[in-house]
């Protein structure tokens, strides 16, 4: 069946923390598609289906489902998960093309950007604080070395830099072929924060106080995760692929609140 046709369609999606994360999206293209193909939307779902299960690999980052009526139903494996959560630190330099939001009145004096820079304050001391003692090695990328490894990054501004864990890399956000090897609530709750922010800031007009709001709400997450999941001493000591996949949600917060401030304006302080 030929699907080359495009038309506008709609995707919604449903975030889920507890054991384990789950992100699921849920699209109507097949009714879309529907309307001139003049077959059942659930047909149109299922043949999208049985494609996608012949492509070689396919379920180790996604699975699909056709859902009553018609729904086409996609879902993040933990591997891809991983996946996304080793590339997000160029999301920064992505998230920061994008328009700046709208405000009604400005925000410089709220009280709740001081917990939102000092969140992103915290994350860059951690990751310091993981270098000095062999955790990690951390890498600040200028913008021509960036241009130099990726092609598709050729037009950022001079100024463009990004911190990455050069090593270990990758991460090791697997235990098992198939789960991420994180053991809490508070540190699959900080993904979906992390894997929501990013899905927002991409596809919606967000006004200034609605990103603030987000921004309070991934740096929440953040407190509850380093309140309840260490990463030195006995964590480091006994498990320190734990205590390095925990850096690296370290380092996806602090870079994603680090486009979030600027983007609202407000210095994006490594001290306090």
């Amino acid at each position: 069946m030929n699907y080359s046709q495009q038309q506008a369609y709609s995707i919604s999606t449903s975030y889920r923390s507890g054991d384990r994360c789950q992100v699921v999206y849920v699209s109507n293209v097949a009714f879309t598609f529907s309307k001139f193909l003049n077959l059942p939307p659930l047909e149109i779902a299922k043949d999208f289906v049985n494609v996608h299960a012949q492509t070689p690999n396919s379920e180790q980052y996604f699975t699909f489902a056709a859902v009553a009526p018609g729904f086409l139903q996609l879902k993040l494996t933990e591997p891809k998960l991983a996946i996304w959560l080793q590339c997000l630190p160029f999301l920064l330099l992505r998230l920061d093309s994008l328009p700046c939001p709208k405000s009604s009145h400005p925000l410089m004096n709220d009280s709740s950007l001081f917990a939102i820079q000092y969140t992103h304050a915290r994350c860059y001391g951690l990751m310091q604080l993981a270098q000095k003692e062999g955790l990690i090695s951390l890498e600040e990328i200028a913008a021509n070395n960036i241009k130099s490894r990726f092609a598709d990054f050729n037009l950022l501004p001079l100024d463009a830099s990004i911190m990455t864990i050069a090593s270990p890399c990758p991460l090791p956000w697997l235990s098992a072929p198939q789960q991420l090897q994180f053991c809490h609530q508070c540190e699959y709750a900080l993904i979906i924060q992390l894997v929501k922010v990013v899905d927002e800031l991409c596809c919606s007009d967000l006004n200034l106080d609605y990103w603030a709001k987000t921004a309070l709400n991934l740096s929440k997450a953040f407190a509850d995760f380093y309140r309840d999941c260490r990463i030195f001493g006995k964590t480091n000591a006994q498990n320190p692929k734990l205590a390095q996949a925990r850096l690296g949600l370290v380092l996806g917060t602090y870079v994603v609140l680090k486009v979030m401030l600027q983007r609202l304006g407000v210095f994006a302080p490594r001290e306090l």
